[in-house]
């Protein structure tokens, strides 16, 4: 990011910090606090409550300024991506259907909780309550171009950035084939998921070319928390290139 003031250019990274000890005072207020410190506008910040973080936009001098802080875990803000193409885009692709879950000319459905496919799921998979359990997936979105997927559009958010019209709607593939092996319905084509018919959220965090931010993706934990309850199931197939004490 750049801002300029008088002519002058002045730099910002966006950094995750969070409290070393955060057992001594409220969390919102040591946050006000250490914007008030920096003279961060809250503009430039986002509070993650229930991770108990911060992003925060720092010019390089107030940068260096947190680092030298003993109390607080300040990391640059990275890209973090999928752990294997959509189908169609690997070394061993098969034709590209589009991100849709089931291929749609098969006769026959693959159960992806088969004991002849995975021994240690058993042959009746998770009886989903449809009602009120939900998978939230953390990842490239969900494409609403197929009747595989039972999606909760009232909960399904981004957090990328996405013009308005593609939303939180899957532009890449990889989201839309994880929710399909998760909870594809049982209709007799295509797959069939682990949990078949459950209701799954998109809680987009990596965009059209599979990568996203390390902050994007806390805001979907973040969202995950806030919105999931007992029973609930939250997946990311994604990865860092590079440890973070913040994710961990």
């Amino acid at each position: 990011n750049v801002k300029t003031c008088s002519k002058i250019f002045i730099y910002f990274s966006t950094y995750i910090i969070s409290f070393k000890n955060n057992s001594n005072g409220n969390f919102p207020d040591k946050c006000a606090k250490l914007l008030q410190e920096l003279g961060i506008t809250k503009g430039n910040s986002k509070r993650l409550d229930a991770l108990e973080a911060m992003i925060i936009d720092l010019p390089e001098v107030a940068a260096k300024k947190l680092l030298l802080r003993s109390d607080i875990l300040a990391e640059v803000d990275q890209e973090v991506s999928i752990l294997a193409p959509p189908p169609g885009k690997g070394p061993n692709k098969e034709p590209d259907d589009g991100g849709n879950v089931g291929d749609g000319d098969s006769s026959s459905q693959l159960t992806v909780w088969n004991n002849s496919i995975n021994p240690l799921l058993s042959n009746e998979g998770w009886n989903a309550d449809e009602s009120s359990k939900k998978i939230f997936i953390l990842d490239t979105g969900l494409s609403t171009n197929t009747n595989d997927l039972n999606i909760n559009q009232n909960l399904s958010i981004d957090f990328t950035g996405s013009p308005a019209k593609v939303g939180w709607r899957d532009e890449h593939g990889h989201g839309t084939h994880v929710a399909g092996t998760a909870a594809a319905v049982n209709d007799n084509d295509g797959i069939a998921g682990i949990a078949a018919g459950a209701s799954v959220v998109s809680v987009k965090v990596l965009g059209r070319r599979g990568s996203g931010s390390l902050s994007g993706v806390l805001e979907g934990i973040n969202y995950v928390a806030s919105k999931g309850i007992p029973g609930d199931v939250a997946n990311l197939s994604l990865g860092l290139s590079v440890v973070s004490e913040t994710f961990d």
